[in-house]
C-alpha cells in the first residue's frame, strides 16, 4: 500500500509540474532565430557601409592626386597633360563631325610674356615667379566658363576656346594685351608696372589634329616676336 501511494504521489507531482505548450516553444524559437538573423543582417549592412566609405575615400584621394597631376604647381593652371585631357573631352566625336562639316569652331591662343629673361635678371627668379602667378590670375579672371588655360612652359601659356571662331579669339587676345600692360606686380626688388605679350591665334581646321593647330598658333606668335613684340597675329 505504501508503494502504491508513493507511485501515485509521483504521478500527481509530475502532473503538477508546469509545462510550456509546444506552440509557445515554436514562437520562442522563431523569435530567437529572428533576433539572430537580424543581428547578422545589421552586421552585414554595417560592413557594407564601411566598405562604401572606404571606397569613397580612396576615390577622392585618386581624384585629388589626378588633379595635382594635371596642374602646374606654381600657378595651379592646367599643365600640358591637363590641357590635352580637357581638349579630349571637349572635342567629342559628334563635335569633331561638326568641325569636319564646317560647323564647329574651336580656337587656340598661344601667349608668351615678352622679355621675361630681363625680368628674371632684374628682379630675380622669385620676381619672375611673381609675374607668372599674377598673370595667371589675370588669365583666370579673363577666360570664360568653358575655356581652358594652361601654363605651357616657363613664360608661355595656352588657351583653348570652344565655340569661338578666329575673330572672337583674336578679340580676346587683344583684350589680354591691354590688361597685361596695366598689370602691376610687386616683388622684393621693386614694383613691375605693366608687361607686354606676344600672342598667336589659330582656329582648328577641318580634319586637323589639335597639335597642328597649336603649332600654327606658335608660328603666329613668332611673327609677333619678329615684328617687335606686344601684339597679336593669326594663321
Amino acid at each position: 500500500m505504501l508503494y502504491c501511494d508513493s507511485f501515485f504521489d509521483r504521478i500527481n507531482l509530475m502532473n503538477q509540474v508546469p509545462k510550456e505548450p509546444l506552440e509557445g516553444e515554436a514562437i520562442s524559437l522563431m523569435a530567437r532565430l529572428e533576433e539572430s538573423y537580424k543581428a547578422k543582417y545589421l552586421a552585414l549592412v554595417a560592413a557594407a557601409q564601411r566598405v562604401a566609405l572606404e571606397n569613397t575615400r580612396l576615390h577622392n584621394e585618386v581624384e585629388v592626386w589626378k588633379g595635382k597631376a594635371f596642374r602646374d604647381p606654381l600657378t595651379q593652371l592646367l599643365n600640358r597633360d591637363g590641357f590635352y585631357e580637357v581638349v579630349k573631352y571637349s572635342i567629342s566625336e559628334i563635335e569633331r563631325a561638326e568641325i569636319d562639316r564646317g560647323l564647329g569652331t574651336y580656337s587656340v591662343v598661344h601667349i608668351d610674356i615678352d622679355n621675361f629673361k630681363l625680368i628674371n635678371d632684374r628682379f630675380g627668379h622669385d620676381g619672375g615667379d611673381a609675374v607668372v602667378k599674377e598673370f595667371s590670375q589675370l588669365l583666370t579672371r579673363t577666360i570664360r566658363g568653358g575655356d581652358a588655360v594652361a601654363r605651357w612652359g616657363g613664360d608661355e601659356f595656352l588657351i583653348f576656346l570652344p565655340n569661338t571662331p578666329l575673330a572672337g579669339a583674336f578679340s580676346i587676345a587683344e583684350k589680354l594685351c591691354e590688361k597685361a600692360r596695366r598689370l602691376s606686380v610687386r616683388t622684393r626688388k621693386g614694383l613691375i608696372e605693366g608687361i607686354t605679350l606676344s600672342i598667336g591665334v589659330a582656329e582648328l581646321k577641318e580634319r586637323e589634329d589639335i597639335n597642328r593647330t597649336i603649332a600654327r598658333a606658335d608660328d603666329a606668335l613668332y611673327q609677333v616676336k619678329e615684328s617687335g613684340r606686344d601684339g597679336v597675329s593669326s594663321l
